[in-house]
């Protein structure tokens, strides 16, 4: 009995350990739901930090040790469109992170001149 209360014990406070962030990524959909390719998706303090979305959407940015800032900025032909929080924070609790590896998250944009790239 004890044996299984240890084991429970352990397996919650690993559930409940913060994740370690390695990357942010997740799919960029037109708001009528079509896999937006083509974006240029950067770091909001580096430009050298970035990913171009694929033909489905999906993109991906290793967080590196210099990776700063709370947003991850969208760019199309050059132009910024959008901007995606990446962390939330609050007093009481510990910060939130989205965009990031365990997670699925999307965005849904509408582009300028009706979606036409």
């Amino acid at each position: 009995m004890k044996y299984i209360l240890l084991l429970t014990l352990a397996s919650f406070i690993y559930a409940c350990s913060s994740t370690e962030v390695k990357y942010f990524h997740g799919h960029i959909y037109s708001t009528n739901k079509q896999p937006l390719n083509n974006l240029k998706v950067v770091n909001q303090y580096d430009n050298s930090i970035n990913s171009i979305t694929d033909k489905n959407g999906y993109f991906k940015i290793p967080k590196e040790k210099k990776f700063k800032g709370r947003y991850l900025h969208i760019y199309n032909k050059g132009n910024k469109i959008d901007s995606i929080p990446i962390v939330s924070t609050h007093p009481e609790r510990k910060p939130t992170y989205y965009f990031v590896n365990g997670r699925k998250d999307t965005l849904y944009i509408t582009l300028p001149n009706n979606g036409n790239k």
